[in-house]
């Protein structure tokens, strides 16, 4: 079935016709490899290509929804913006390329670990708000917060 607020947030965020893939290629199980008698785990494909796809927001998600989009926006300011918008979740849903992904933390730690991710990274924070950092390729790496209004 997949995860709930993983679908949750493509279905509230993305445009329309990049919905049913991203969903189904987050859905796509780990890959499983053997080496010298080991088990090793990996994200698959394309669950990494699913959350590349994210590293440009405003290709896949309507300006409508990015609330904030700052370069230089603190862990502290971030965290205080996204708890004055909304409710959010107890825990905070991570997608990202290493070994958080999947992971539900306090928001407060989420944040933190989101800036000390080099890859894309989403922190879903609620029903309606994300926080996504882009790759940190080349100098400090743009943040955006998302924001859907209840019923929109």
């Amino acid at each position: 079935m997949g995860n709930e607020i993983e679908h949750n947030f493509i279905k509230k965020f993305v445009d329309k016709r990049l919905r049913d893939r991203m969903i189904l290629e987050l859905d796509t199980p780990p890959e499983i490899v053997v080496k010298n008698g080991k088990e090793n785990e990996y994200m698959s494909n394309r669950r990494y290509r699913a959350i590349y796809r994210l590293n440009d927001p405003r290709k896949i998600i309507s300006d409508k929804y990015i609330y904030l989009e700052e370069k230089y926006l603190s862990e502290q300011d971030a965290e205080k913006i996204i708890r004055s918008l909304d409710k959010v979740f107890e825990k905070a849903h991570f997608m990202c390329h290493d070994g958080a992904d999947g992971e539900d933390m306090p928001l407060h730690k989420g944040i933190s670990v989101l800036y000390n991710n080099y890859g894309t990274t989403v922190l879903v924070c609620g029903e309606n708000i994300a926080l996504i950092k882009e790759e940190a390729s080349y100098g400090t790496p743009t943040k955006y917060i998302l924001f859907r209004k209840t019923g929109e």
